[in-house]
This record gives C-alpha cells, structure tokens and sequence, in this order.
C-alpha cells in the first residue's frame, strides 16, 4: 500500500471519528447547574426540551424544592419577594395556586399580603377548594378555621357575611334537575321561592314573602 493511500485511509478514519464525536457531543448537549454541595444537579436542562429544577425532568418543566420541604415551590410578584402568587404542591398529588399566603407543612398556610388578604384555590390534603381569607397580619399562620369562605372536598360551602341572590334570566319551570334551587323573585313585595317536590308535584314554592 502506498504512502498516499496509507494517509487518505488515515484521514478518512479521523474525520470520520470527528463527525462521529461532534454527534455524540450534541446528541447529549444539556444545559446542568450543581447545588451548593456539587452533590445533585440545582437545574438541569436538557437537549428534548425537557427542564428540572432540584430534580431530575421527566416533564416539560418539573419543579421542587432544593431541601424537599413541603412548601410553596413557585413564586411569582412584580417587584418583591414577599407579596404576589404562588403554586404549591405540598404532598401527595395535590396543587394550590394562592396569593397572599405560601404554604408551610409546619404552620399551614402563613400570611405574605401586607395588607392580609389570602385567597386559596387547590385541591389534595393541604387545605381547600377555595378559601378567602382577610385580616391576617403578615407572616403569621392563616387561622384556617374562621375563613370567610370555604369551599370543602365534600362539596360543603361555609360563609362568613351574606349571600346575594340576582336572577339576571326568567325563572325557568321548576323540573327534576332543579330540585333544591333558590330563586329571588325582586317585587312591590319581594319573594324568595324554592324548587321542591309537594305532594301537588314539583313546583315553586314561597319560603318567604
């Protein structure tokens, strides 16, 4: 074999080998920041889109929290870092978007608002469907057993002030699937009705006048 092909033969292996590399090395391109202690990734992003922060991303975008506490993960303000949302998943397969409050598994709920105001609206053992809340002072627990509304997984409502009932359409006949419905008819005499079944059969019936 001569000098000549003995080169061309060698330099097709060595480009071939570079091609070969320059794939590799982009086929694993990710983006990695280490934690404090150099022991676990703080933010990993890698090359199909996918992004972690304090965990490994089996997702678009999964996020915990860097000492695995169950509190507030995201925060979200315009110009501090006390007021503004947050999402929170605090155990089990539950998610919570609040403002004015971030959670705490030790204290629950704790006031963010300056100005203590917190509304809840989640789902899972962490709290409730809806929870509205004022009067707080910042910083401390939300005392979770006077809100002014909540709303509980087995669909009971308490309410802290008054209800407000405004027909904006004609009050519909009273059938089957309205049984139970309140309807505030607004007159020279004002007349609250419900839909009930009587022994006449199902009809509008005045529970006050």
């Amino acid at each position: 074999m001569g000098a000549y092909m003995r080169i061309y033969i060698f330099m097709t292996v060595f480009f071939c080998s570079l091609l070969l590399n320059s794939h590799h090395v982009t086929a694993a391109d990710r983006l990695v920041v280490k934690n404090s202690t150099k022991t676990s990734n703080a933010f990993t992003a890698t090359d199909s889109g996918l992004i972690g922060v304090n965990v490994v991303p089996r997702y678009a975008v999964d996020v915990a929290n860097n000492d695995g506490a169950l509190n507030s993960q995201m925060h979200f303000s315009a110009n501090d870092s006390d007021t503004g949302g947050y999402i929170t998943s605090a155990g089990e397969n539950n998610f919570f978007l609040s403002s004015g409050a971030a959670y705490d598994a030790n204290h629950g709920w704790v006031q963010k608002s300056s100005d203590g105001k917190a509304v809840i609206v989640g789902s899972g053992g962490a709290g409730y469907r809806i929870f509205l809340s004022k009067g707080n002072t910042q910083g401390q627990p939300i005392p979770n057993l006077k809100p002014t509304l909540k709303i509980d997984y087995d669909g009971n409502m308490e309410l802290v002030g008054s209800l407000k009932i405004a027909p904006s359409t004609a009050q519909p006949a009273c059938v089957d699937t309205l049984r139970g419905t309140f309807w505030f008819i607004n007159g020279a005499t004002d007349t609250l009705q419900v839909c009930m079944k009587t022994s006449r059969g199902l009809a509008w019936t005045t529970i006050a006048q």
